[in-house]
């Protein structure tokens, strides 16, 4: 209810997602992305008409409660065929340092709920969740909703407030990947994008120097080598590599194909 939290909301929608996508990499799980998500997010339809829209056995219904530092979170798992039923809800606060180690936790929670058993082999298979910076966070989650938007001006001010996060903190290898894919999807726009596609490979280049794990770097890099580079069996490489760490990944199927198109 308040426009100018969007931002932070959709951040925990994409925590979550994440986290169910790295699932995905040891169990059969389809995720669909915020992008599609936000479509109904106002909807009036039925848990069960959306379902059968999108073609999926359950949905998570939430809100998000900022109060200073903390997360206030209320979630429910609803199961939308043969009937719709409440499969399980509740509530969750945790301050946004440890946001990702709760996040980590709720999917887990979740996939429980839905009939998958995680074994010990399979947590060894999974990312460690992600160490958060509290203070460059909220800029972070500003950057990305931003980005997000793909139009000219959110992609600008996204990759903004994303190098105002990395002149804080140069480290932290999620920034640069953002930013990667800021300039990749600059690239892709109607107007002039002169380097665009060369400062897509700087960040990417730089984010997989701090961490091998990120999914986006290797589209970003995917992207560069099949519309900049022309190297489309490099491209596949690198496509392959981020649906490997990230199956659900939408926007990697996306160029994937335009690669083997």
């Amino acid at each position: 209810g308040k426009p100018d939290q969007d931002y932070l909301v959709q951040g925990q929608n994409d925590a979550l997602i994440t986290e169910l996508c790295n699932i995905s990499q040891v169990k059969p799980l389809r995720v669909l992305s915020g992008q599609t998500a936000s479509v109904f997010a106002n909807a009036t339809r039925s848990i069960t008409e959306i379902a059968n829209e999108i073609n999926v056995d359950y949905i998570i219904e939430g809100s998000v409660i900022h109060v200073g530092d903390s997360i206030n979170l209320q979630l429910r798992l609803i199961q939308a065929f043969p009937d719709e039923k409440l499969i399980w809800a509740s509530n969750y606060k945790s301050d946004i340092t440890n946001s990702k180690k709760l996040y980590n936790n709720v999917a887990g929670q979740i996939i429980k709920k839905i009939g998958f058993d995680i074994t010990p082999e399979n947590i060894v298979k999974l990312p460690t969740p992600r160490k958060i910076n509290p203070v460059t966070y909220a800029t972070y989650l500003r950057g990305m909703y931003n980005i997000n938007t793909f139009t000219d001006e959110g992609l600008k001010k996204g990759i903004e407030y994303l190098n105002e996060v990395l002149r804080t903190d140069p480290g932290d290898a999620f920034a640069y990947a953002g930013v990667a894919l800021g300039y990749a999807a600059i690239a892709h726009g109607p107007l002039d994008t002169g380097d665009a596609l060369e400062k897509a490979e700087a960040a990417a280049l730089q984010a997989i120097r701090l961490d091998t794990t990120i999914a986006e770097v290797y589209t970003a890099l995917g992207e560069v080598s099949a519309y900049y580079n022309w190297k489309f069996d490099l491209a596949e490489k690198y496509f392959k590599k981020a649906l490997a760490l990230n199956p659900n990944s939408a926007i990697t199927h996306y160029h994937y194909a335009w690669c083997l198109y």
